[in-house]
């Protein structure tokens, strides 16, 4: 069974998304700073990330995640999708994720944006 880490420093959207990705199957771990996602996905490997573009600075942004993760050789190789509802996602794709999608979302879109990686 694939592992979806979802990070987002507002507890209440994680459990949601963990819930929609239950709902499809998958195992879901959280996290919920730029910081504590590194963590986790030295700690756990997850066959993919869900990174929150917009958290507080004073414990990493979702862009300074990513920049974290790609250039770790033990993160490399893990896909991260970014997500937000208030910021232009373009420039995710230039640091490095493999796609992503703007809040508000429903499981179609989750499952649609998950499929090619798991």
């Amino acid at each position: 069974m694939s592992t979806v880490l979802v990070v987002d420093d507002k507890p209440s959207q994680t459990e949601v998304m963990c819930i929609l990705i239950g709902q499809l199957g998958l195992d879901c771990l959280a996290a919920h700073s730029g910081i504590e996602a590194v963590q986790s996905a030295k700690q756990f490997q997850p066959d993919i990330i869900l990174m929150d573009w917009v958290m507080p600075s004073e414990t990493w942004t979702g862009m300074d995640a990513v920049q974290q993760l790609i250039s770790d050789p033990s993160t490399q190789h893990i896909p991260i999708i970014a997500f937000s509802a208030v910021a232009d996602l373009s420039s995710a794709i230039q640091i490095g994720c493999a796609d992503y999608f703007n809040k508000p979302f429903g499981k179609d879109i989750l499952l649609q944006k998950l499929r090619p990686f798991i």
